[in-house]
């Protein structure tokens, strides 16, 4: 029996205090609106490798769960008690990312299906090449989206003479934009100041480990199997030889105490790596490492990678991140899930795949595809979703955490 089916096992022998305990967290810490979280799964663990706040993606989950999603989304605004007539989507600004656009055009289907008028934001007017507005989009799958100017008054946000009533973000703030939306009073969800200018992986990956230990004490489950070891290393720079040294030491420290937690646990696998911005997104500044002394090996196109950020505003610090090499495939390539939630509700998802990479490779970079994962291909009763219950429920757990996130940063 693999991994997966033992979790499953445990999650169902002890199911009704697994869902008093999500209750019982849930009563301080309030999921975030949505979230999306990537998944790595192998023969010895299963944890999230990355937790998103303001997800992007959505075109890609298949078409019989997106079926329900809007029935979700209401859900997630009577939650908040959000009684909404008219919503914006405050977008990312890439006028040259058609797929991007496509994620944008299925939120917008999925507001207009819960009976909310929605209009599509972004923090500055759109400029072409050739220095014009740009008032509509075409997206990969050939829709058009139409981009609505913004006017401010009195502090709420209007498109014409429709007022809106709420914003839903889907910009992750690497840059803390000093646009509109920072001048309304308008119900914005995710915050602002959750956005990656401020915040940082470590906090999220420390905060989950900590519930993972309660989870697995409660559902009987060596807590091991559920946690990625991640350590932060702060003051980082590049270009400091110093720098570099003092990671490598760090590195070396957190590479023996791997070898020594692996040893316990009977895992042959020797342990690696990856050095990731703390602040970073989009899969930048991820490099992997195989011994520790390799770090002062980096050639230019290693530091260049590792300086490749979202808005160019560099890196400062960064963790030390276990590495689970994958046991998932598709056609022979390496997978991972990349699963969604709609406030605490498992709202679908899809794999991530790329035949350019390995096992134990950080797939989330050039020559990624997306294939099918559709939730409702599984069996309707609860013991015959594995992969639902088991995704889900890590997934639920990264919920609450980025929730804990959100209340430590008031």
């Amino acid at each position: 029996m693999n991994l997966r089916n033992r979790i499953h096992e445990k999650i169902l022998k002890n199911d009704e205090k697994i869902q008093d305990w999500f209750k019982s967290q849930a009563q301080s810490e309030e999921y975030p609106f949505y979230s999306s979280f990537d998944i790595r799964e192998s023969d010895f663990k299963i944890a999230p490798v990355d937790a998103n706040l303001f997800p992007a993606g959505f075109n890609n989950i298949c078409q019989d769960d997106r079926s329900v999603m809007s029935d979700l989304l209401k859900r997630a605004l009577d939650f908040r008690k959000l009684n909404i007539q008219t919503a914006g989507i405050f977008c990312e600004e890439h006028t040259n990312n058609p797929y991007y656009w496509d994620n944008v055009y299925t939120l917008k289907e999925l507001f207009e299906e819960s009976g909310v008028k929605t209009f599509i934001l972004t923090p500055n007017p759109l400029m072409s090449k050739e220095g014009e507005i740009v008032n509509t989009l075409v997206t990969a799958s050939g829709k058009e989206i139409e981009i609505s100017s913004v006017n401010v008054e009195d502090n709420d946000a209007f498109v014409g003479e429709e007022k809106i009533d709420f914003i839903l973000s889907n910009n992750d703030f690497s840059t803390a934009y000093d646009s509109w939306l920072s001048k309304v009073d308008t119900s914005s969800l995710p915050p602002l100041k959750m956005g990656w200018h401020k915040r940082r992986k470590y906090t999220f990956f420390k905060i989950y480990n900590e519930l993972v230990a309660e989870f697995a004490q409660v559902a009987g489950i060596d807590k091991e199997i559920l946690t990625v070891d991640t350590q932060a290393f702060d003051e980082f720079a590049l270009d400091s030889e110093d720098s570099l040294k003092a990671l490598v030491d760090k590195a070396e420290s957190f590479k023996a105490e791997l070898i020594s937690s692996y040893e316990s646990k009977g895992i042959k696998d020797e342990p690696y790596f990856f050095v990731k911005n703390s602040y970073g997104t989009y899969g930048l500044g991820v490099i992997e490492v195989r011994q520790p002394e390799d770090i002062l090996k980096w050639n230019y196109k290693s530091r260049k990678k590792m300086k490749a950020t979202k808005g160019g505003k560099g890196v400062s610090s960064v963790i030390l991140q276990e590495g689970i090499p994958t046991s998932l495939k598709v056609n022979e390539s390496p997978a991972e899930a990349v699963i969604y939630l709609l406030g605490c509700s498992l709202a679908g998802g899809f794999l991530r795949t790329n035949e350019r990479k390995g096992k134990l490779d950080s797939l989330n970079s050039p020559g990624a595809v997306f294939k099918k994962l559709c939730f409702s291909d599984f069996e309707f009763d609860k013991e015959g979703k594995v992969f639902e219950n088991v995704y889900g429920h890590i997934a639920r757990i990264g919920a609450l955490a980025i929730g804990r996130e959100m209340e430590q940063a008031n």
